[in-house]
């Protein structure tokens, strides 16, 4: 008898449904062609910028109340109240406004899903934070732009270097016990 009353009761529920789902894509607001404005809130994340050995490196200015991110491919330049949040292992996110727009040399960037390559000079900005990339990639999803240096810049992990001097250490120190065992041997 549950059964069946659930078969009457799914027409309204689906009727519903629909209805709710019909007059909220009326009421929605109209969205722009192509998707060529950033969603709120958004992100410019630079990839890498958390990693003090990346290159990356904070000052004070150009103007009051700023601050500037410089590594060797860009620039990007926040007010001083602007709280950068971590992005994934090593990057930093910060939130930009509806109005980020980029050009560069080929005309306006358009907000499309994607990577691409930065060839020529990028100039990114919503009227309070500012970037100028003239080399990477960006890679555009939703609500969120990254950008991704050239691999060639990227610096390798400084702790790799470290480990590498550890094992060399451990393999002399067990090399060395082994060679006095055998000399003080039968």
């Amino acid at each position: 008898m549950t059964t069946r009353r659930r078969f009457r009761l799914a027409p309204r529920r689906l009727a519903f449904l629909v209805g709710t789902l019909l007059v909220g894509a009326v009421l929605s607001p109209p969205r722009t062609a192509g998707g060529e404005t950033l969603g709120h809130p958004g992100y410019l994340v630079l990839e890498g910028a958390a990693d003090t050995t990346a290159g990356y490196r904070w000052h004070a200015g150009p103007g009051r109340r700023e601050r500037t991110l410089v590594w060797p491919e860009g620039v990007l330049t926040v007010p001083d109240t602007v709280v950068c949040e971590p992005f994934g292992a090593e990057g930093l996110a910060f939130p930009v406004s509806p109005d980020l727009a980029g050009v560069g040399a080929r005309g306006a960037l358009a907000f499309r899903s994607g990577r691409y390559g930065i060839d020529d000079p990028l100039h990114l900005t919503d009227g309070k934070i500012a970037a100028y990339l003239t080399a990477g990639e960006l890679e555009i999803r939703d609500e969120r732009v990254r950008y991704i240096r050239p691999a060639a810049s990227r610096s390798p992990d400084a702790r790799a270097g470290f480990l590498l001097l550890a094992g060399m250490i451990l393999l002399v120190v067990v090399s060395l016990r082994f060679a006095r065992r055998r000399a003080s041997g039968p």
